[in-house]
């Protein structure tokens, strides 16, 4: 059987154990074996803590504050999620899902950089990559991601749906690219990114239970589905599944597991 990694999924979303375990079981069956689950804010550390210790050796965690969780207590809840990486219990395996997003308001803007850069210094500090969210904001976080360009940063644009030039912007800082569900749909341009970008620069995700490729779109999101965005990136890039499923899984080990 080909092997996959899910490289972003929120899987400690899903509403009950019962749906949990029902969506592990699916996945592992089509050959996903690797999870990264990304935090969004402090509340949701003990979730995706508790998820990735039932699944010890599938699922891995990734801990930071969502750009749209930046709020008036943006303080606090950085001096939790420090803490935290503090703590022996539990290894981490990125910061994220970090970033920035000016798409639903611009209010915090100021704050929001502040936070991209304290947790970018986190990445440096615990030799940690980045699980980079960017909406609308990509040349605001471009310029700050510059500022550390020579500190061996690392990371992955998670679910990206920009330009062709936007992407070689991010491969030439030494980021992949997040490559999810919205490959298979009809009208996506992100099938002339992929096609003009080298595969080595790209990994596979979900981003579950959102973004469904088709199919599913529309519905609820699940690990899975990633051989279904896998076959799609082949017939673009010409490659056989095989060839697909082996790359992308080593782009995610280089990342996550080096």
């Amino acid at each position: 059987m080909l092997t996959w990694t899910d490289s972003h999924t929120h899987a400690d979303f899903y509403k009950t154990p019962e749906e949990r375990a029902d969506c592990m079981q699916r996945a592992l069956a089509a050959g996903v074996n690797k999870l990264i689950v990304p935090g969004v804010d402090s509340s949701t550390i003990e979730s995706v803590v508790t998820h990735c210790q039932a699944y010890p050796l599938y699922c891995f965690p990734a801990i930071g504050l969502h750009p749209t969780e930046v709020k008036e207590n943006y303080m606090e809840e950085l001096a939790i999620l420090e803490k935290t990486l503090h703590s022996p219990k539990v290894r981490y395996y990125a910061i994220g899902e970090v970033g920035m997003d000016l798409y639903w308001e611009t209010q915090f803007i100021e704050e929001q950089k502040l936070v991209l850069r304290k947790q970018i210094e986190w990445a440096i500090q615990y030799h940690l990559p980045l699980i980079f969210h960017v909406r609308k904001a990509f040349e605001e976080s471009m310029q700050i991601l510059k500022d550390y360009k020579n500190e061996n940063l690392q990371g992955v644009f998670h679910c990206f749906s920009g330009s062709v030039e936007q992407a070689q912007r991010i491969v030439d800082q030494g980021f992949y690219l997040g490559i999810g569900g919205v490959l298979t749909f009809k009208n996506s341009s992100l099938p002339l990114v992929v096609k003009a970008l080298p595969i080595d620069a790209m990994l596979l995700e979900t981003d579950a239970p959102y973004l469904a490729p088709s199919p599913y779109r529309g519905k609820e999101n699940e690990s899975a589905y990633i051989p279904l965005i896998g076959a799609k990136l082949a017939e673009i890039k010409g490659l056989s599944i095989e060839e697909v499923a082996r790359i992308t899984r080593e782009n995610a080990d280089r990342l996550f597991f080096s």
